[in-house]
């Protein structure tokens, strides 16, 4: 093969040749194995021992290509997957699903707080484009009605910074905390994911919920004009409709902003006063962090000293010290996952819909804080739920037996979790039965439990 590749140019004879030289036996030698004949066999043997050699180190036991588990951590937080389980009958049959709860994350935000010292970060919230072949229903309007029924006038175009250093982005620079393009995508790719899961259950039973909060909003419509391209959705919900989105009480907004009505301190109510206050800037900082991540930009660096920018070592460890506080604080307040936890009780209460879908678009603490409602202890053994990944989902099921009777799903991230339930033990089916989970949903704080 190397011959017919690479052929060898044919040397310049001598003005000898032809006459027989006297020569030693090592130049004869030497002249003979570089001859093709002999160098091109030696050639093979000696590549062949090689990769025999290469391919004895690579299958040595001893060789481990681990991954940097922070690094890994960070990657995760950037997108949470899109497919799973959701609406999949289980083998068997005898079970119809009848009704579904889903909460999820916003998707990728430009970061609620800028790092300290550092100003010369922009972030892109330009539009991304979607694949053609991605359907969209377009035509439905959507109207946010107020906790008190009241008619919200509500933009879902981020906003764009107005000042600061100009850069790549220049037209369409974020604001802080804005729904980016690719955050809209993810979440128009989740909708796509829902409307094949639980296409059966559009129809009188659907309902949409979302906090007042624009990045929630925007992430919330991002999934409805992908989910509204099914033939049930398009028959509850013609060109033209309008689709009420209620609004969840807003708690984002501590007491005291609602008190001298100020614009709402950022997660503010989910950790209020002094202490919260050290705890939520040390979240929204370590959030900045991922952010850079997810959008490979550097590390923040001391001004004027490019030799003390922040390590991995250190921006790991911010992040999970600002996770475990943030976590023990919510773990103290259950009262904030109240109105999350009535939605799950009126999925199987008495008056529920045959067939129903209810969404909900919520920040990552209001998640965690429905987590460990559900799941207690287990939360802080999962980076994933302790701080949610972008465009995150908890997915609650309700099936009811051909025979009689009703058990739950329950899906983190489209994987069955049923089975870390406080009170369940069992992946679905069986799952758990309506009394587990009346009794997990009204026994408060999962950790006391």
């Amino acid at each position: 093969e190397l011959e017919r590749t690479t052929p060898l140019a044919m040397p310049v004879l001598p003005l000898s040749a032809g006459k027989r030289e006297q020569r030693p036996w090592y130049a004869s030698a030497a002249k003979i194995a570089c001859r093709p004949s002999v160098l091109l066999p030696g050639a093979f043997i000696a590549a062949l021992s090689m990769i025999l050699w290469l391919r004895e180190g690579l299958v040595d036991p001893n060789i481990s290509m681990a991954e940097d588990p922070d690094l890994v951590r960070f990657s995760d937080f950037c997108a949470a997957p899109l497919d799973g389980a959701e609406g999949a009958s289980p083998q068997g049959g005898g079970l119809a699903l009848v009704g579904a709860a889903v909460f999820f994350n916003h998707g990728d935000i430009s970061p609620v707080l800028d790092w300290p010292g550092d100003s010369g970060v922009e972030w892109d919230c330009a539009p991304q484009v979607m694949p053609r072949y991605w359907r969209r229903n377009e035509g439905v309007r959507f109207q946010v009605l107020g906790v008190d029924g009241s008619r919200l006038e509500r933009s879902f175009t981020p906003d764009f910074a107005d000042d600061g250093p100009s850069g790549d982005y220049n037209e369409y620079r974020c604001a802080r905390g804005q729904l980016t393009g690719i955050g809209f995508r993810q979440m128009a790719g989740l909708g796509r994911h829902l409307a094949e899961a639980y296409a059966e259950l559009m129809g009188p039973g659907f309902e949409v919920r979302s906090l007042d909060e624009k990045r929630v909003l925007a992430s919330v419509v991002g999934v409805l004009i992908t989910l509204l391209t099914t033939p049930q959705a398009h028959q509850a919900f013609k060109e033209g409709d309008e689709l009420i989105i209620r609004a969840l009480r807003n708690a984002t907004s501590s007491a005291a902003d609602e008190e001298a009505h100020a614009p709402p301190t950022p997660l503010g109510g989910f950790f209020d006063g002094a202490a919260g206050a050290e705890t939520r800037t040390g979240f929204l900082l370590a959030d900045h962090l991922l952010a850079r991540w997810c959008h490979q930009k550097s590390w923040p660096c001391r001004q004027g000293y490019q030799q003390s920018c922040l390590s991995v070592q250190r921006a790991a460890s911010l992040v999970a010290t600002s996770e475990r506080h943030a976590v023990e604080t919510l773990a103290s307040q259950p009262a904030h996952s109240e109105e999350l936890v009535s939605q799950l009780v009126a999925l199987g209460g008495p008056g529920a819909p045959h067939r129903g879908l209810a969404l909900s678009g919520v920040e990552g603490p209001l998640l965690t804080s429905l987590l460990l409602r559900l799941f207690g202890d287990e939360v802080f053994k999962d980076p994933a739920m302790m701080r949610p990944p972008y465009a995150s989902r908890l997915s609650v099921e309700r099936w009811q037996l051909a025979a009689g009777g009703y058990y739950w799903r329950v899906l983190w991230n489209g994987v069955d979790v049923t089975h870390k339930v406080t009170g369940c033990s069992s992946q679905f089916p069986p799952g758990c039965d309506d009394a587990t989970i009346r009794r997990v949903l009204q026994s408060g704080d999962a950790r006391t439990r």
